[in-house]
């Protein structure tokens, strides 16, 4: 990702010509950064994309914690695949479909996600068999050749029958469309899929591991800073510094993306404007497992 650097360094909030507003957007909008354990995912998903139709394509599950970086690597790729459409044109090619889960296991309502994310024309009232047959012409029609179904943990919210009729309707849209699905979960739904044999052999699980201290994960972290045009960045070379921000961070991709922006935030409007290792101890920020020992 090449990003231009143009912008004057603004020592804080008050110092330059920036607001507020300006400088969070700047530091936190987001962005792709190449690492190589993505790489090799969106290899995976090019190949599987790639497959001649069959009415048993392979499938793929990826899986990771909160934060590991799924769906941006979905959407990523989705981006690099699907054409760009001209405002208030009618998509008439869409290989790749995104839909997030129904917040529990509702065939139905997955339909309705469908519909909705292709801007087909459906009503809410409509039967499953309707909405079933809608999607069915509707995605032959745009040439759809992978379906992508993120947060697909959430299905183990609904009954134990309610999710097998949900992983059925996910077999038939890939046998009759003839294409892979991508699933996008934590570990749990792994766990579940694994129970079905067909559903097992099909669905090929790829896991993304935690960044280790490394060069891969110092370099990681300069491209956040670059992105956010915030250049004294010596103390990312700094080892210590490394470690205590895996530490806080269990190297998770989003939450040291998170942890970046924050002391760069933090550095640009609060202190020196510049990285050191106290703003470690300054900076608003709570361990994820903390988060999660105090959610129970």
């Amino acid at each position: 990702m090449t990003v231009a650097h143009t912008r004057k360094h603004q020592p804080s909030l008050f110092g330059g010509g920036e607001n507020e507003v300006e400088i969070f957007h700047r530091i936190f909008s987001p962005f792709w950064v190449d690492y190589p354990v993505g790489k090799t995912v969106l290899k995976r998903f090019r190949q599987i994309y790639m497959q001649p139709k069959t009415h048993r394509p392979q499938c793929c599950l990826l899986i990771g914690e909160p934060a590991a970086g799924k769906t941006t690597l979905a959407k990523h790729f989705l981006r690099t695949v699907n054409p760009v459409d001209k405002p208030n044109d009618e998509a008439k090619s869409m290989p790749v479909v995104y839909v997030q889960s129904p917040p529990k296991a509702d065939s139905a309502a997955l339909y309705t996600q469908i519909l909705r994310n292709v801007g087909a024309p459906f009503q809410p009232s409509w039967q499953i068999p309707r909405k079933q047959d809608q999607v069915l012409q509707v995605l032959t029609r745009l040439g759809t050749r992978m379906l992508i179904i993120d947060e697909l943990h959430a299905m183990l919210a609904g009954h134990l029958s309610d999710r097998s009729v949900y992983m059925n309707v996910l077999k038939f849209l890939s046998n009759e469309l003839q294409i892979p699905l991508i699933g996008i979960g934590t570990k749990d739904v792994n766990r579940a899929i694994q129970t079905d044999q067909q559903f097992g052999n099909r669905f090929e699980p790829i896991t993304l591991e935690p960044f280790k201290v490394g060069k891969t994960y110092v370099r990681f972290m300069v491209q956040v800073c670059k992105h956010a045009e915030f250049h004294d960045i010596d103390i990312i070379q700094d080892e210590t510094f490394v470690r205590r921000v895996h530490t806080m961070t269990k190297g998770s991709v989003g939450e040291t993306w998170r942890l970046i922006c924050r002391l760069i935030y933090h550095a640009e409007t609060v202190s020196n404007g510049k990285l050191t290792m106290d703003l470690l101890d300054k900076v608003d920020w709570t361990m994820p497992t903390l988060r999660r020992r105090l959610a129970t």
